[in-house]
């Protein structure tokens, strides 16, 4: 009977996944292209890393800033939480591109990796806020720019089973 059970919960697990696949996917692409970073003497680096994003053997370097919203510049610190600006610069070389530039209450950074790839790094970007999304941003080395992907974007209320364990045996 437990087994009958256990098969039950994970055919009931299988299908939720396959039903929500489909509303779930997104395949948003947009590209960006350097450009003069400005206003980041406004903003406070608060992580720093180098790291060989388009296969070159010279490492870029990538800098994550926390600020306040530029229209409240003169109101708002970073302690305020709900006027935060998150910037994520990319520098290479005489090169900048600006990959992120939103609030913080619309979307929460939570996790960043660097995945290898064939012919460089891939920034893989997990946000939580409104919606939960995971973002990619590779190099393109023909075009001399960065293509950001929207890998997965959820469409409605998104429930967490922190608190749920499946039995084990």
């Amino acid at each position: 009977m437990q087994k009958m059970q256990k098969l039950l919960i994970l055919l009931f697990f299988l299908i939720s996944l396959i039903g929500c696949e489909k509303e779930s996917k997104v395949k948003q692409i947009n590209y960006i292209k350097e450009g003069i970073v400005e206003d980041l003497d406004k903003y406070t680096s608060m992580t720093q890393v180098e790291q060989d994003l388009d296969g070159n053997g010279s490492k870029e370097i990538i800098t994550m800033y926390v600020g306040p919203a530029l229209e409240n510049e003169g109101k708002t610190s970073i302690h305020d939480v709900d006027e935060v600006y998150y910037r994520l610069i990319v520098e290479d070389g005489e090169k900048e591109f600006s990959l992120i530039n939103f609030k913080k209450d619309l979307k929460n950074i939570v996790e960043v990796w660097f995945e290898e790839k064939d012919d460089g790094y891939e920034i893989v970007i997990f946000f939580d806020g409104e919606n939960r999304e995971i973002i990619s941003y590779n190099y393109d080395k023909k075009k001399s720019r960065f293509i950001e992907e929207t890998k997965y974007e959820n469409k409605g209320k998104v429930k967490e089973f922190k608190d749920v364990y499946f039995p084990v045996e």
